[in-house]
């Protein structure tokens, strides 16, 4: 019953069983104290969440970037002698796309090392913050370096032979999941501005 426009390849699908015991030791439930002690699991699955889930958007337009940067190292348009990845407009987009890409990777590496930190020595509100910070920020700055490299790869990146025309929807798909979309910047600012009123 997974009906969407990308990430077909990761679908759920709902299923009901009945009168089958199931041990509890093998069911997990979103909310629930952890079942391990120290690191990550001392403080559960939401504040992890985020950040593991903005992974995803990063690693999409990662590999967008990979193959617009081969494709212009080869393609040579038509009217022309020279590959597009001479044109200084295609060197310096790339380039940015690029600094957004190693961007968002530093933000997401930093954080998730810093998380346990912060919640040891800043309180959990902190580290809730810094982890739906990281899951609004990361897939943002991946969604604006995606928007380039389409752009960059022009009407070829249309192409259904192509991988780019695929990994950019599954992007769009991916960044519209409610615990990365923009709307969590909002909750983010209430958040600091509730806690910075608190001390």
């Amino acid at each position: 019953n997974w009906n969407v426009m990308g990430l077909l390849g990761t679908g759920t699908n709902d299923f009901e069983a009945r009168d089958i015991e199931v041990p509890l030791d093998m069911t997990f439930e979103e909310n629930a104290a952890p079942k391990a002690d120290g690191g990550y699991f001392a403080y559960g699955l939401p504040l992890v969440m985020a950040p593991v889930m903005a992974a995803v958007p990063l690693g999409i337009t990662s590999a967008i970037f990979e193959v617009i940067k081969a494709a212009g190292l080869r393609f040579i348009p038509g009217s022309t002698t020279e590959t597009v990845g001479s044109d200084p407009y295609f060197q310096s987009q790339l380039a940015q796309a690029d600094g957004e890409i190693r961007a968002a990777r530093a933000m997401l590496f930093s954080t998730a090392a810093d998380l346990v930190h912060i919640a040891e020595t800043e309180g959990m509100a902190a580290a809730h913050i810094a982890a739906r910070l990281v899951g609004a920020q990361v897939p943002a700055m991946a969604k604006r370096a995606a928007e380039i490299l389409w752009e960059l790869g022009g009407s070829a990146a249309l192409s259904k032979r192509g991988p780019v025309e695929r990994r950019y929807r599954d992007l769009l798909s991916a960044t519209q999941h409610k615990g990365i979309r923009a709307n969590q910047f909002a909750k983010v600012g209430r958040q600091q501005y509730e806690l910075t009123l608190k001390r």
